[in-house]
């Protein structure tokens, strides 16, 4: 009666706060904005994923991998978060559980372009020259004019350089 009653947040405008620091750099800031949005909706799997890429880019690795796997607990198709929670992993140190990410990734979108060339550079990466040379043709299917499909067309020409010469890395 008396108004000493805090308005209610709106969860939409501070949803575009968040937003608005993440796109400005102020990671730190969008991360506690996307931190409220999740205590507002805990079901919100955009926000546990766009807090975990601010805590990314903040370099608290733990975080962004817990955020990532919320994510992904609310919203098991969410490819993207597949494909951050692989790259942070291999990151980490940690390709098996890469490797198995992409594939995830990959499952739900096989033409995610991105995901079929992390995984083919994973397996370079492993010494797993065939596999790569696989992933790579097949991310060439996926992409022909970036600077990508230019490093995979580099990497194609590798395997089959040390494949004539009958070396394997």
């Amino acid at each position: 009666m008396l108004g000493l009653d805090a308005p209610p947040e709106d969860d939409d405008a501070r949803f575009d706060e968040a937003e608005a620091a993440e796109a400005g750099g102020d990671l730190a800031t969008a991360a506690a904005l996307y931190a409220r949005a999740l205590a507002a909706d805990p079901t919100d799997a955009v926000a546990a994923f766009n807090r975990a890429n601010c805590l990314a880019g903040l370099g608290a690795a733990a975080g962004a991998e817990a955020g990532y796997a919320r994510a992904l607990t609310l919203d098991p198709g969410f490819v993207e978060a597949w494909f951050n929670l692989a790259n942070l992993l291999r990151d980490r140190g940690r390709a098996d559980a890469a490797r198995a990410h992409l594939t995830r990734a990959l499952v739900i979108d096989p033409t995610y372009a991105d995901a079929v060339y992390n995984l083919a550079a994973l397996e370079f990466d492993a010494g797993d020259l065939a596999a790569a040379a696989s992933l790579w043709r097949r991310y060439l299917s996926l992409d022909t004019d970036s600077e990508w499909a230019r490093a995979a067309e580099r990497g194609l020409r590798y395997v089959a350089l040390a494949t004539a010469r009958g070396t394997t890395g």
